[in-house]
């Protein structure tokens, strides 16, 4: 009896259960000198400001009141060759939703802030409606000479 349970269960796991890979996820994007690392938090779960790099002026102009819809955007961007983390380049990213016509888009530099004894890049981006949104990011090199582009997609 204890066998066929366990066959039962194995089939149901089997064939109900749905499989994750980490290819799923695009939490993480290489271009030839960096290599890329997503986080998206809703503002409303922010409760206390990272201090940021630049230090004369609020968090990304301040999370003011909140929807819901506002999420913070956070790039922790590492050199390829290195595995070191990059603390002096300029990141500016592109929010776009999937949609076939009329597609609203908005950049926002990324601000170099200290989260928890490391340097990171952040901003808040509206995402009112649920979907498909692109985030292209472009890394540019401290004396701004080169660029290099990656995208990432995230559904909310």
């Amino acid at each position: 009896m204890k066998n066929l349970y366990f066959i039962i269960t194995l089939i149901c796991t089997t064939l109900f259960a749905t499989p994750v890979f980490a290819s799923d996820t695009n939490w993480h994007q290489k271009t030839d000198s960096y290599s890329l690392y997503l986080g998206i938090v809703p503002a409303s779960k922010i409760k206390k400001n990272p201090v940021l790099i630049d230090n004369d002026k609020k968090m990304h102009g301040g999370i003011g009141a909140s929807d819901g819809a506002l999420q913070h955007i956070m790039i922790a961007l590492y050199d390829t060759q290195s595995n070191k983390r990059v603390t002096n380049a300029t990141v500016i990213a592109k929010l776009s939703k999937k949609k076939v016509f009329n597609k609203n888009v908005i950049y926002r530099p990324l601000e170099k802030m200290n989260t928890s004894g490391v340097t990171t890049y952040g901003n808040f981006f509206p995402m009112k409606k649920k979907g498909v949104y692109q985030i292209d990011v472009d890394v540019y090199t401290s004396d701004g000479s080169t660029v290099e582009t990656t995208s990432f997609q995230y559904k909310r």
